[in-house]
This record gives structure tokens, C-alpha cells and sequence, in this order.
């Protein structure tokens, strides 16, 4: 635990220190203004969705393979 909380101490203060030198050149290459996936993308809004949602819908049957039903629920 100490090691842990002494990185994270580390990595504020690094990041406290660069701040000023960073954060400029850092806004300048990744200001894209107010978009959306689609558009960086170049990709249809409905297209988008739907990836996603099957996606989404992939990872749950994952899960479920994976981790199996609940306890409570076997019991029946």
C-alpha cells in the first residue's frame, strides 16, 4: 500500500510540475472543438449506435458465460 500511495504522490507532483509546459502544447494538437464520434469518425450516427449497442450487447454475453448465473438465483 505504501508503494502505491508513494506513486501516486509522484505522479501529482510530476504532473503538477509539467503542467504549465504541457498543457498548451497538448490543447493545441487535441482541440477538436465540440464533435462526436461520428463525425471523427466519418461514419453514419445510426451506424455508430448500433456498433455500439452490439457491442455492449456482445460484452454481456461474455460476462455471462464467463461469471454464470448469481447464487441466489441458482437456488431455485
Amino acid at each position: 500500500m505504501i508503494p502505491g500511495v508513494l506513486g501516486f504522490l509522484a505522479g501529482a507532483g510530476l504532473f503538477a510540475a509539467t503542467w504549465k509546459d504541457v498543457f498548451p502544447k497538448m490543447s493545441q494538437v487535441a482541440n477538436l472543438g465540440n464533435t462526436i464520434l461520428p463525425e471523427l469518425w466519418n461514419l453514419s450516427s445510426v451506424l455508430t449506435a448500433l456498433v455500439f449497442v452490439e457491442f455492449t450487447l456482445f460484452l454481456f454475453y461474455l460476462l455471462e458465460r464467463k461469471i454464470g448465473q448469481r447464487a441466489d438465483r441458482m437456488t431455485r
